[in-house]
């Protein structure tokens, strides 16, 4: 869209205004800015939505006043005046920010003074300052309306020592760890993490990465819901197991990084009553246990990463009577997954990360199509380059299904009635 508008086209206004929270769904930031563009009236119900997150990354990259300045006072000074001049009062607009980027306490609290109302925060340790233990608290304490905290997992940060006080405010919803690159093992001893107990009544979902978390946790969390178990080298099975029994209300269940040698995990997992989600990212140990696994009611959604053995998801997948989506990585390990020995049927299979030149593929869509086994199935590929691009190479040949939906790099086939 040109952004050289006419003052008419300027001064339109909608009759009908689109939902934004819909919307957002669709359409990135940039599209949501252009959009705005086109209607005055609207635009101030998009500036919500636009403004909603700061990606102080973002303004660092893509302004070379910032990106070119090799001083982090001066950089820091630069980004404090552009975010006053640029956003002036509409900063109490934004709710979310991503500090992946080299911060010092200074820095840290100016910035919470020009955005106090943060909810979301995402931190990442790109920090020069030798004292970042106490940049990370200044800023989790800063932000007095804090309800949901991401990092990226750092074993030095994490596993801070001195941790001695809690410093996640009470009012905490949720606190998100991800990955990126290896499992390094946090050293025994009190990490920021381990202060985290029963006296946060308000979380809801949470990342787990020590024994010591699992045991601080196992009297019971009646409003948490949402749990990822995440083995950097050293969980102790009794200790999971525990947890997991002394808190049935879970809902959502991610397992990550798990090393199945025997299958007291699994069978807690599917004896539990409440569980409707449960994603595996997991490697199986022992590939010759043999495992009677107990019947769930509860699993209606089952995600399998492509490093589990074949038997045991085999297994599992037959343990979840209620199962209504199976979602799977057809590459590596599980594309031999028998599916002849499937003993139910799944209204949706969703095939993801798929190699579009993968041999074993195709005959894994061939055998899905005789089998007959699902009514949808939904394939969404993998590129190296982000670049996803649809083939149709696999399914020409499909008798059972026929295709209902495309988008960029997805497929959604429909089983003919």
């Amino acid at each position: 869209m040109d952004n050289k508008q006419t003052k008419e086209s300027q001064a339109i206004n909608w009759e009908y205004l689109p939902d934004t929270t819909t919307l957002s769904q669709y359409l990135g930031r940039k599209e949501l800015i252009e959009l705005s563009k086109c209607c005055k009236r609207y635009r101030n119900q998009l500036n919500r939505k636009i403004l909603e997150y700061l990606n102080l990354v973002i303004w660092d990259s893509d302004n070379d006043e910032i990106s070119n300045e090799d001083n982090y006072n001066i950089k820091y000074e630069i980004v404090l005046r552009l975010l006053k001049i640029d956003l002036g009062n509409r900063l109490k607009l934004v709710k979310g920010v991503n500090l992946d980027c080299f911060i010092n306490p200074s820095f840290s609290k100016r910035l919470i003074k020009l955005i106090p109302n943060i909810k979301l925060l995402r931190f990442i340790n790109n920090s020069s300052d030798s004292n970042l233990f106490n940049i990370l608290t200044t800023v989790l304490k800063g932000f007095e309306q804090l309800e949901h905290v991401e990092f990226v997992y750092d074993s030095e940060l994490l596993g801070n020592n001195y941790a001695r006080k809690q410093i996640f405010q009470k009012s905490i919803k949720s606190i998100k760890i991800n990955f990126d690159g290896y499992y390094i093992p946090i050293a025994d001893g009190l990490t920021i993490y381990d202060t985290i107990d029963s006296s946060y009544i308000n979380l809801q979902s949470l990342s787990i990465i020590t024994n010591r978390t699992l045991q601080n946790l196992s009297c019971g969390m009646q409003n948490l819901r949402e749990v990822e178990i995440i083995d950097t080298g050293n969980l102790d099975t009794s200790t999971l197991v525990t947890f997991l029994i002394t808190n049935p209300q879970l809902k959502k269940l991610i397992t990550t990084n798990l090393e199945y040698k025997d299958e007291e995990i699994v069978k807690t997992v599917l004896c539990s009553k409440y569980i409707e989600s449960w994603c595996i990212n997991d490697r199986d140990g022992n590939e010759s246990v043999t495992r009677n696994l107990p019947s769930n009611y509860s699993i209606k959604y089952l995600k399998l990463d492509s490093r589990i053995f074949t038997p045991l998801a085999l297994k599992i997948i037959n343990a979840c009577k209620s199962l209504e989506t199976l979602e799977f990585n057809p590459n590596n390990n599980l594309n031999n997954l028998n599916l002849s020995k499937f003993n139910q049927r799944v209204n949706i299979l969703k095939l993801f990360n798929v190699y579009r030149y993968y041999p074993g593929f195709e005959k894994i869509i061939k055998k899905i199509d005789s089998l007959k086994l699902f009514n949808q199935v939904h394939v969404s590929y993998s590129c190296e380059g982000d670049e996803v691009v649809y083939e149709e190479y696999s399914f020409d040949l499909l008798k059972n299904y026929k295709i209902i939906t495309i988008t960029s790099g997805v497929g959604i086939f429909k089983l003919i009635s």
